[in-house]
This record gives structure tokens, C-alpha cells and sequence, in this order.
């Protein structure tokens, strides 16, 4: 999630020319060490090569994404279309997944076993997740999408320290601060020069001369 911040912002650069200023792109850097910083000391010194392949997938990713923020926006087509189409692909690879697992199974369960409310629950709040990242592409952005995950990180450890005493440490509140400014200056929209120095337009009014006078 910390570099996904900054090859999001790269994809959308990439396939979509989205123009984006050197102030987002600090913001976004500044971003990026918030969320980095939110992590405790101990993890930012463990460095092994599985980070390169999460750096990998946090490419891969990012560039998937936008492109199905391009697919959602390049269309006249109801969204409701469009994630229907998106997620058919992925219906027909997890069921023949399941068939191959259950083929070699021995016990010939149904596919809806040991269900129960908290899997529906899951299911549907996963459904629910994934209708709004599909309006966040089709009205917005992913870069919305990755401030929004960054913010609900915070606020999830936020809650994990009001319900299950989870003490914070110091890198947590230094984090905090960085993301909220980040954030802030992201999404702060700044005048032009010209707009702050632009004074009211004086009219200036013609005075006829003398022989255009008609007398009264």
C-alpha cells in the first residue's frame, strides 16, 4: 500500500495523461512516508526480497486498475453493465478453480457448506466494496481510491486502539500528522496569481466634445 500511492499516480500518468501537478506529486510523496512511518521501527529495517515482489504486484496492480478506470469511464453503458461484464471473468475462473479442487477432493461437498451468517455477511460487504471502487472509477479517480485507503487504515488502527487496547507508538501519531497534511495539500486548491492580483475592471465612459453636443 505505502509505494501503490506513487505507481497508482505513475499509471494514471501513463494510460490515461493525467495531469498532476508538482505539488500532488509531493503531496503524494509525503503520502507515501506517512504510511511508511505508521510502521514500527523494527519493520522499517527488515528489508528481504520479498519486497521486491510486492513492489511487483503494486505495479501490476496499479496499472489493472486503471485500466478498468479507463474501461468504466471510455463507455456510455450503465455501471451496473460494466461490472457485470468485469466481474464475469472472475465468476467463471473461481468456479472452474473450485471444480478442479473439489475433482480431487474425496468428500463431495456443496458448494454453499459450513455457509453461515458471518460468510454472508462477508460476501456482501465484499460486494458492497467493490460496487463503490467502481464508482470511485467511473466519477473520479484511483488516486481517490488511494487516498481513501490510506485514511482508513488510520482509522482502523484508530478503532483497534478504542476496542482492543492496542497501544500506539510513536511513529503512529508522526504518522497521522503526515497523511492528514498530505491529504491536505492534495486536495487544496490554490488561486492562480492572477486571480489574486486581478483588480475590478473600471469602466471608462466617453465624453463627447463639444460640436457632437446638440443644444437643448
Amino acid at each position: 500500500m505505502n509505494i501503490k500511492v506513487l505507481t497508482t499516480a505513475a499509471a494514471l500518468r501513463v494510460v490515461m495523461s493525467r495531469p498532476i501537478t508538482s505539488l500532488q506529486w509531493s503531496s503524494l510523496c509525503l503520502l507515501s512516508l506517512g504510511l511508511v512511518s505508521s510502521r514500527s521501527s523494527k519493520e522499517l529495517h527488515t528489508v528481504n526480497p520479498g519486497h521486491f515482489l510486492v513492489l511487483l504486484v503494486c505495479v501490476i496492480g496499479s496499472f489493472g486498475d486503471v485500466y478498468n478506470e479507463k474501461l468504466l469511464k471510455n463507455t456510455t453503458a450503465s455501471i451496473h453493465l460494466q461490472n457485470f461484464k468485469l466481474y464475469f471473468f472472475g465468476l467463471v475462473l473461481n468456479g472452474v478453480a473450485w471444480g478442479m479442487y473439489e475433482s480431487r477432493s474425496s468428500s463431495n461437498r456443496f458448494l454453499f457448506h459450513d455457509w453461515n451468517s458471518y460468510v454472508i455477511a462477508l460476501m456482501l460487504v465484499t460486494a458492497a466494496i467493490g460496487l463503490t471502487v467502481s464508482a470511485i472509477f467511473r466519477y473520479l479517480d484511483n488516486l481517490v481510491k488511494v487516498q481513501a485507503s490510506a485514511a482508513s487504515m488510520i482509522t482502523t488502527v484508530l478503532l483497534s486502539s478504542l476496542f482492543f487496547d492496542k497501544e500506539l507508538t510513536l511513529h503512529f501519531y508522526l504518522a497521522v500528522g503526515i497523511v492528514c497534511n498530505a491529504l491536505f495539500v492534495y486536495n487544496y486548491k490554490i488561486a492562480s496569481s492572477e486571480d489574486q492580483h486581478t483588480e475590478p475592471t473600471q469602466q471608462l465612459v466617453s465624453i463627447p466634445e463639444a460640436d457632437e453636443i446638440e443644444p437643448v
